[in-house]
């Protein structure tokens, strides 16, 4: 069946759009689940958290302030598709100092991590 895919995706921080480039990705994080072995089979698993990635790159403008992404921390992020899901990813925190880059708009990527992703919108 064709539908609409994927194509753009807007992210916020604590409500405020992020002016990020095309090719933004998020990892929704969760059970990382790993087998445990007895008597020559797999007899379970164990379970483990993964932290749920956003990452993109945005460009430095007027308005924006390096300052206050190197202060993300415990933030809302969300990161919501145009084929109408929303993740919200709660204590998203920036994993590294910002690093401008001049020419091209200056570049800035940016990686937040937190909660494994809740899904909305679906």
């Amino acid at each position: 069946m064709a539908g609409k895919q994927l194509g753009v995706v807007h992210i916020r921080v604590n409500g405020g759009l992020l002016d990020s480039e095309p090719g933004a990705s998020i990892d929704i994080g969760g059970a990382v689940r790993t087998p445990v072995l007895g008597s020559g089979r797999v007899i379970g698993y164990s379970e483990s958290v993964k932290e749920a990635v956003i990452e993109c790159v945005i460009s430095v403008g007027q308005g924006t302030s390096l300052a206050a992404l190197r202060d993300i921390a415990g933030a809302v992020a969300t990161f919501e598709c145009d084929t109408g899901q929303v993740y919200t990813v709660t204590n998203a925190t920036l994993a590294d100092p910002p690093k401008a880059t001049a020419g091209e708009g200056g570049k800035v990527p940016i990686k937040l991590f937190g909660d494994p992703a809740i899904e909305m919108g679906v």
